[in-house]
């Protein structure tokens, strides 16, 4: 009975790779078969184009990588690969490919832009079909640059915005991000100097100091990867700048941050960044400002820049679909 069942699948599965457009011609690395490695993609109308997926092979080895879409700021975090002889063999339930089962896996912490499995041919020859399952966990970082070395990047609206190290009094309490996604807004008119970034306009024109501040605020919660601060400096010994900033997720604070200034003013290094890649923390609110406590004091600086994850998906080399009902694909390929 279970024959039965098994031998109308597996000629579908053949039927299927032959109907799909197939690798034709020796590939190397240089001159791989690609497909997309598609994201979200249970409908065609909200599918993302999350990186590529690479597949070539020498007379010892199959070569699969996963390439991240950088320039849309997804990276890789978690990949699984099952290489069989159709879809039928790939491990499974009802249909539907259990990732944790396939052969070859791998969590990358850092997150990776791309990651290649070398995997041995065995008994495979050239002309031999092969099943490709390749899965992924991807998430998307986008970077908001206040600062002309990083190049204002995830600023809806950059007018006014100073490319020098000059300051500029924007006029306006607030600025759009990421097409809408965070807002900025200030206890006054922000201001802007290309070389710093950004501050509010008052007793420091170019930065925040005394009870001003910047909040910067998301539609949803973001893992806040990293941050930078400049003109954060040490006056006098043992007089130091300190930056504090309010760490929100909804209407709880999650963390505070005092940050210390690291070099001798006059330096001209002031520059601190705040990484918390390693344990990024989820949150739709920041607020830069100076503790209280040391308003009195020459406390100042200037906000330059965050790093936010936005999103984070299941990712599937583009191909023919599996036979359960979630959207997970595979790739088929011929040994050249």
């Amino acid at each position: 009975m279970k024959k039965a069942i098994l031998f109308p699948i597996l000629v579908l599965t053949l039927a299927l790779c032959l109907a799909l457009p197939m690798a034709v011609g020796a590939h190397t690395e240089a001159d791989p078969f690609v497909t997309d490695l598609i994201a979200d993609g249970g409908d065609p109308s909200t599918e993302i184009d999350a990186g590529d997926l690479l597949v070539w092979n020498d007379e010892e080895n199959l070569y699969v990588k996963y390439s991240a879409n950088v320039s849309e700021g997804w990276y890789i975090v978690e990949t699984h690969l099952h290489v069989a002889s159709a879809a039928s063999v790939v491990p499974q339930k009802n249909g539907n490919p259990s990732p944790g089962k396939f052969d070859y896996k791998t969590e990358h912490d850092p997150a990776v832009e791309d990651y290649t499995y070398t995997i041995p041919l065995g008994d495979l020859e050239v002309g031999d079909d092969v099943v490709i399952a390749a899965h992924a966990e991807v998430i998307q970082v986008k970077t908001i640059s206040f600062v002309t070395d990083y190049g204002f990047t995830g600023v809806d609206n950059t007018t006014g915005f100073s490319t020098s190290d000059s300051t500029n009094n924007l006029g306006k309490s607030g600025l759009s991000l990421l097409d809408g996604f965070g807002q900025v807004t200030a206890s006054a008119d922000l201001s802007h100097r290309g070389t710093r970034g950004l501050g509010v306009s008052g007793g420091e024109p170019d930065e925040i100091d005394g009870s001003e501040n910047i909040t910067i605020t998301f539609d949803e919660p973001v893992y806040l990867m990293s941050y930078e601060l400049r003109s954060l400096f040490v006056i006098d010994q043992p007089e130091v700048e300190y930056a504090e900033v309010l760490i929100y997720n909804g209407a709880t604070l999650v963390a505070t941050d005092n940050v210390a200034g690291v070099e001798a003013l006059g330096s001209g290094d002031g520059d601190v960044i705040v990484d918390r890649t390693d344990s990024p923390i989820l949150a739709d609110k920041l607020v830069f400002q100076v503790n209280e406590a040391y308003r009195a004091l020459q406390n100042e600086y200037a906000v330059a820049a965050l790093t936010v994850q936005v999103d984070e998906e299941t990712a599937w080399g583009d191909g023919a679909d599996f036979s359960g009902r979630n959207w997970a694909m595979y790739v088929c390929y011929t040994i050249q």
